[in-house]
C-alpha cells in the first residue's frame, strides 16, 4: 500500500535553482511549475530527476511484467517509486535516509476558538501518526507574542484533524502554524 510519499513544493525552476531563495533541505521534493521538472534535495545537492516513467494507476505499476530501473510516478496515488535490484521501492523509502515528513501550513484564526479549543484538518493525517507542531516561519512579532501568551498545544488528534488549545490568552489576531507530519 503506498504512503503518498511524494509531496513536492512548487516554485519557478529559476527559484528551485538559486538556494538563496530555497535553500537545499534533505529530503524534499520541488517541482518546477514552469518546466515541470522534478527536483529532490540531497546532503549537499539539488538534483533533477529525469526519465520518469509516468503510470495512472498503483494496478497498471504492479502489472508491469518486466520493469526497467527507473522512477515511476502514479498519477492515481501520488507516490514516486523506483525498481531497482529487482524490487519496487517507494522513493525515498524510509530505510534510506530517515523519516520521511511532509509540511502543512494552518492558520489558527481569532474566530475559530471555541471552549478554548481549535480544530485544523489534515488531509491525510492518521488518529496514531507522529509529528509535530509549531508556529510558521511567516509569524511577525505580533502574532510570535499572541501565540506566546496563549500557551498553545496539541489535545487531540483524529484521522483528518488535531486539536490545539489554548494554555493562557486567547490570541487577538490569526497565528501561522506548520504541522510537520512524519510518515
Amino acid at each position: 500500500m503506498a504512503n503518498n510519499l511524494f509531496n513536492p513544493d512548487h516554485a519557478l525552476e529559476s527559484q528551485i535553482r538559486d538556494f538563496s531563495i530555497i535553500p537545499l533541505s534533505m529530503g524534499r521534493f520541488l517541482i518546477a511549475s514552469d518546466s515541470k521538472s522534478i527536483f529532490y534535495d540531497l546532503e549537499n545537492s539539488r538534483i533533477q530527476l529525469t526519465d520518469i516513467i509516468t503510470l495512472n494507476t498503483e494496478t497498471e505499476r504492479a502489472s508491469i511484467l518486466a520493469p526497467l530501473d527507473k522512477f515511476y510516478f502514479v498519477k492515481g496515488s501520488s507516490t514516486l517509486w523506483r525498481y531497482v535490484n529487482d524490487e519496487w521501492k517507494s522513493w525515498p523509502s524510509s530505510g534510506s535516509g530517515g523519516t520521511v515528513s511532509r509540511a502543512v501550513d494552518a492558520v489558527l484564526t481569532v474566530a475559530g476558538w471555541v471552549n478554548n479549543e481549535q480544530v485544523v484538518n489534515i488531509v491525510g493525517l492518521t488518529a496514531n501518526q507522529n509529528g509535530v507542531a509549531g508556529l510558521a516561519q511567516s509569524v511577525s512579532a505580533l502574532e510570535l507574542e499572541a501565540a506566546g501568551n496563549a500557551s498553545m498545544y496539541v489535545c487531540g488528534q483524529t484521522d483528518g484533524s488535531i486539536t490545539i488549545a489554548l494554555g493562557g490568552d486567547k490570541p487577538t489576531c490569526d497565528i501561522p502554524i506548520t504541522i510537520i507530519l512524519l510518515n
